[in-house]
């Protein structure tokens, strides 16, 4: 991270990327880009991030990927309620 001032809609996707992968590459995309334009419209296939840049990950995001996210968290919420009842 750089000395630059971090926009308010940024510092907490700033202190996050301190503890997650995930985080820390998005961070430096949206510093890269500037905090203007959105990493997906990024055009530097050089990067060593490119291929993992947010629009090339979509599978993350899916209404597939989403619903069984909440479904497994669904049965393991109701699988520790059972096991404290």
């Amino acid at each position: 991270m750089t000395d630059r001032k971090i926009p308010a809609a940024f510092e907490k996707l700033a202190e996050k990327a301190k503890t997650s992968r995930k985080a820390a590459m998005d961070w430096f995309c949206w510093e890269c880009m500037g905090y203007e334009t959105h990493p997906r419209d990024c055009t530097a296939p050089n990067c060593p991030l490119f291929k993992w840049k947010p629009s090339n990950r979509p599978h993350l995001y899916s209404d597939e990927t989403l619903a069984a996210r909440s479904e497994r968290a669904k049965r393991q919420w109701e699988g520790r309620k059972k096991n404290n009842a």
